[in-house]
């Protein structure tokens, strides 16, 4: 994975693989219970929006051609968060399954498309993430 080379951005894609493996990793844990569950699923969903709008502003402040086709992805990225997450929602699906699988897509979300930024602003110093930025 290419960095973004901003400390928000970098730090989501972290917190959000982490999410997933703490998750999965933890044997019996309170993902078990259904309301806990949906409230987990809705922090993940509503952090996923928050950081899909994050960067979607950083590649406009930058002027990144391909903004648009990215917001697309972003917005079935999503969509497949809620199709995967929904069933397990209503008692349906394994969890383990369901976390492997919205991991999966982010992790190819992040080497697809947020890769091909990183690969541009490698090809346009001028634009750095870090240069002319107030913060978070």
């Amino acid at each position: 994975m290419q960095p973004f080379q901003d400390p928000q951005v970098d730090a989501d894609h972290d917190w959000m693989i982490t999410f997933f493996d703490r998750l999965r990793m933890s044997p019996g844990g309170p993902t078990e219970d259904p309301r806990v569950f949906r409230q987990l699923a809705a922090c993940l969903l509503d952090y996923l929006s928050g950081h899909c709008q994050r960067e979607e502003q950083l590649m406009r402040d930058r002027g990144y051609e391909e903004t648009d086709g990215h917001a697309e992805a972003h917005r079935q990225l999503q969509r497949e968060f809620q199709r995967l997450l929904m069933p397990r929602l209503e008692g349906h699906l394994d969890l383990e399954e369901d976390l492997r699988l919205v991991r999966e897509l982010f992790l190819c979300h992040i080497v697809t498309w947020d890769d091909a930024f990183g690969a541009w602003l490698a090809r346009h110093p001028g634009r750095s993430t870090t240069s002319g930025r107030d913060g978070p």
